[in-house]
């Protein structure tokens, strides 16, 4: 077989196997929940820069930055739907999914620690984008930080 009909062959199998991974219709798989997780970690991470970014630059009042705020979610929260739409599931299905299929996907996760590994390191990048961004809000809003021992204001 020459070597160009030979990488044909080898690419075809490797989408047909991926492919069955993804599972029938839509239905997510182990692999295929992982895979939908990554992009939409990746997602989370570039949409918390954004916020940094514009946060970090605004320039008007903290009622303008809380509705500018709102609309740069509600888009974020039409960019996963879709996401979630291209795996077949909603975004309720995919948050299920974990709950009732929690052995299979840390199996997965389990024999693949490079997978593992990519998660672990997008929670850290939007945990610290988080601190960063909670950060930048207060400061804007003027507000008191809240104390991690005692998250209510007295009386509450």
């Amino acid at each position: 077989m020459n070597r160009k009909l030979r990488r044909v062959v080898m690419a075809s199998a490797a989408l047909l196997t991926a492919m069955a991974q993804l599972g029938a219709a839509g239905d997510l798989t182990a692999y295929a929940y992982v895979e939908l997780t990554k992009e939409a970690m990746e997602r989370k991470a570039e949409g918390l820069s954004q916020l940094i970014a514009e946060i970090s630059s605004f320039s008007g009042s903290a009622d303008a930055w809380i509705s500018r705020e709102g609309q740069l979610n509600a888009g974020f929260d039409g960019q996963h739907e879709a996401l979630c739409a291209n795996y077949g599931v909603s975004p309720e299905e995919y948050l299920l999914f974990y709950a009732a299929n929690e052995a299979d996907v840390e199996s997965y996760l389990d024999a693949h620690p490079e997978d593992r590994s990519e998660i672990e390191g997008l929670e850290a990048q939007i945990s610290a984008a988080l601190d960063e961004f909670e950060q930048l809000k207060i400061d804007l809003l003027e507000l008191e930080p809240l104390d991690e021992e005692d998250p209510l204001p007295p009386g509450v």
